[in-house]
């Protein structure tokens, strides 16, 4: 049992008990016990006595300069109080509790909640803030949710797991669960959990290999598919009201829920994003005040984001079937607003992202077109076309890497002078009307 000398008391160091259920100052002088105080004799958990310095703050007028020691002998703990409140002088008792001692994580489940609150820029200095998307945090807290699950599947008892105690043994657990995923899943949820253990190792200063390092991600076979130009013009005939409908079961019963998914903007903007070969995000925050005589200028919102940034702008050239559909828009009334070109009535673009991917899928299939065709193959036929066009020069116009958008950026629009005055898709007279009219 530890216990200050009788000839040190009056100087702020104490015994403290850590115990969860205890949490108080432990004392030998009955005299001295209040609700704050425990005997030294009447408490039970002695292995959770610590030597603690409790220092009146001049400046608050409170004794909330706090610092535990693990040290148990009494002269080493004595050096190390007079040490902190020498500290505590030198910054104007700025040093008020315990932060700059606190002990790293040592469990698997604090540093995950620790993670998660790092991806939500959590209690971050203003020059850490990564600005990430609600997607992005939502994907990397469903991989680390989902690790946590199987370790609990098998058996594990993560509420104590340490993360030096982690092994090949947890790992296979996680790699088995996995086989039946496709090759692409799979390894996001590897990339995900390799990320989050780079955290521990960079960020909170464990000392461990990564054992997600050691996994060898399966190959993927990228299929370069496209939206054709008779899909299309399939997909913009049958975009009505009457095909919108769809159902969906929601609530604890499962009841089915009708709801339709059309808008009558969708024809326009799926044809805006066939011409720009822009992302949806391109596509939803596009304001007129983007748009000059000859180019769009719009934001590469992905680069920008992740380079915390605005000065990457690619410039899509106004080819005269893109000229045709911002005429019908309304170019020349709206031209140099702040308003988005495409449902500016809508507050949330965000939702309305999700609302117009969905309304693609959802018309694409009513199309009869092949499967696996997304909103996002717009944006590979538009690059498709271009590279046809151009050849190489094409390279860095949508590129997706930053560095060869800063590589190709003063080159964009000398290069695309040569798509002013064409057209990039031949789509038939009779579907055009269906969007122009």
């Amino acid at each position: 049992m530890i216990k200050v000398p009788d000839k040190y008391k009056g100087h702020g160091l104490h015994v403290y008990c850590m115990r969860k259920g205890c949490k108080k100052t432990v004392t030998n002088n009955e005299a001295n016990c209040n609700r704050n105080n425990v005997l030294a004799k009447n408490c039970s958990y002695k292995d959770s006595h610590v030597f603690q310095s409790r220092i009146w703050n001049n400046i608050t007028k409170r004794t909330d300069c706090i610092r535990s020691y693990k040290e148990r002998n009494f002269n080493a703990v004595w050096n190390l109080h007079q040490a902190y409140i020498q500290e505590l002088k030198d910054n104007n008792y700025y040093i008020i509790t315990e932060v700059a001692q606190k002990s790293k994580p040592i469990l698997l489940v604090e540093c995950a909640a620790m993670y998660i609150d790092y991806l939500n820029d959590i209690d971050c200095a203003d020059y850490e803030l990564k600005k990430l998307t609600k997607r992005h945090i939502d994907a990397q807290t469903r991989y680390i949710k989902a690790f946590l699950k199987v370790l609990k599947d098998n058996q594990v008892n993560i509420s104590k797991l340490a993360i030096g105690a982690i092994h090949k043994e947890h790992i296979g657990f996680f790699h088995s669960t996995l086989l039946d995923y496709a090759p692409k899943t799979y390894n996001h949820y590897i990339e995900g959990l390799t990320h989050f253990f780079e955290y521990i190792i960079k960020k909170i200063g464990h000392e461990i290999d990564n054992p997600f390092n050691a996994i060898v991600k399966k190959r993927v076979i990228k299929k370069v598919d496209i939206v054709e130009e008779v899909e299309f013009e399939k997909l913009i005939k049958v975009i009505s009201y009457n095909n919108g409908w769809d159902e969906k079961k929601q609530g604890k019963d499962r009841r089915i829920l009708k709801f339709n998914h059309y808008k009558p903007y969708w024809k326009e903007l799926f044809y805006a994003a066939l011409l720009t070969g822009e992302r949806a995000d391109g596509i939803v925050l596009l304001k007129w005040s983007n748009i000059d005589t000859n180019y769009i200028n719009i934001p590469n919102h992905k680069v920008n984001r992740l380079k915390n940034s605005k000065e990457y702008v690619s410039k899509t050239p106004i080819t005269t079937d893109l000229a045709k559909l911002l005429e019908k828009l309304g170019f020349m009334k709206n031209m140099g607003s702040e308003s988005f070109v495409f449902a500016s009535e809508v507050v949330n673009r965000e939702l309305l992202k999700l609302h117009m991917s969905r309304a693609f899928t959802h018309f694409w299939k009513a199309a009869g077109n092949r499967q696996g065709i997304t909103f996002k193959h717009l944006r590979k036929a538009y690059i498709t076309r271009l590279t046809i066009m151009l050849g190489d020069k094409s390279i860095g116009i949508k590129h997706s890497g930053a560095t060869m958008i800063r590589e190709h950026y003063l080159k964009q629009e000398e290069i695309t002078k040569e798509l002013l005055g064409q057209s990039m898709f031949k789509i038939d007279e009779e579907v055009l009307s269906k969007v122009l009219s």
